[in-house]
């Protein structure tokens, strides 16, 4: 990666099973502690904590999609961060 203040992730899912509890889908570290970005789904939701000059080592809170995740059916996700904001989208619809 470049430096740079923009970052967009984008992903083609088909979730099979809902998790009880967070399961990654997708991350960018330096190891298991430092890292850039984390996708995850955890119930109905994608999440993605993203790590920044004022977050810690793992990422910030992050943001959720809400309840999107759609079973046995294949998903667009894009997460898009820029200076100053962190979008999510479903299936092109922006979601947050």
């Amino acid at each position: 990666m470049k430096l740079t203040v923009a970052l967009t992730v984008s992903l083609w899912l088909k979730p099979a099973h809902i998790h009880d509890s967070l399961g990654h889908i997708a991350t960018l570290s330096l190891d298991r502690l430092v890292k850039n970005f984390t996708i995850s789904q955890s119930l109905d939701r994608y999440s993605m904590r993203l790590r920044t000059t004022i977050t810690g080592d793992a990422g910030g809170a992050g943001i959720s999609s809400g309840s999107t995740t759609v079973l046995g059916r294949m998903q667009h996700v894009v997460f898009t961060h820029g200076e100053g904001f962190l979008k999510i989208y479903v299936d092109s619809l922006w979601i947050l």
